[in-house]
């Protein structure tokens, strides 16, 4: 009788120990997937973050390199213009020999389409458009096109 109670108890106790067991193994399987999950999540959103933020600063180094280039090249230009004005004004009176001085300008220097030496009425004594612009009125073309 105490060999059944025991084998009873035993088997009692084998059965609540595995069902004890199931469920433990169940909540950390749940436990453990929640957190799996959760991890995922929160690596999933640094990486998207730092994948942005990567290239936004790439584009940011992109678009103040090209902002330099462009700034050099008004420069240029400016400066280009500045040193023909000094010359035109210094050294030559006569329309056409400032002609050919913005043609020169015209032909050297690429970035320039056409060039033109105004009076302060916006009227044409000199252009590199030979004989063409001189007649032209500049002020006027101006509140025509806006």
């Amino acid at each position: 009788m105490k060999r059944l109670k025991k084998i009873i108890i035993r088997s009692l106790l084998n059965k609540l120990y595995r069902k004890r067991w199931i469920k433990i193994a169940i909540a950390l399987a749940i436990i453990m997937s929640i957190v799996v999950v959760l991890l995922g999540i929160i690596l999933l959103n640094n990486s998207k973050n730092a994948l942005r933020n990567s290239v936004l600063n790439n584009h940011k180094a992109i678009i103040t390199r090209a902002a330099s280039e462009i700034n050099l090249l008004f420069q240029q230009s400016e400066e280009l213009l500045n040193t023909t004005a000094t010359l035109l004004s210094a050294i030559y009176s006569e329309p056409w020999r400032q002609e050919t001085v913005l043609v020169g300008l015209v032909l050297n220097q690429p970035i320039f389409s056409r060039a033109a030496l105004l009076d302060l009425s916006a009227k044409a004594i000199a252009s590199s458009e030979l004989g063409e612009a001189v007649s032209w009125n500049y002020a006027k073309d101006a509140i025509k096109k806006s």
